[in-house]
């Protein structure tokens, strides 16, 4: 839920979204997002 929030934050804002886990709390690495 987190990231969606993040990506339609992003659309608002008129960015192309990106997803970055420490955007959302998410501290540790994400093998399967880069």
């Amino acid at each position: 839920m987190k990231a969606l929030k993040d990506y339609e934050r992003q659309l608002k804002m008129g960015m192309n979204p990106v997803f970055k886990s420490k955007d959302i709390g998410m501290k540790e690495k994400l093998d399967c997002w880069k």
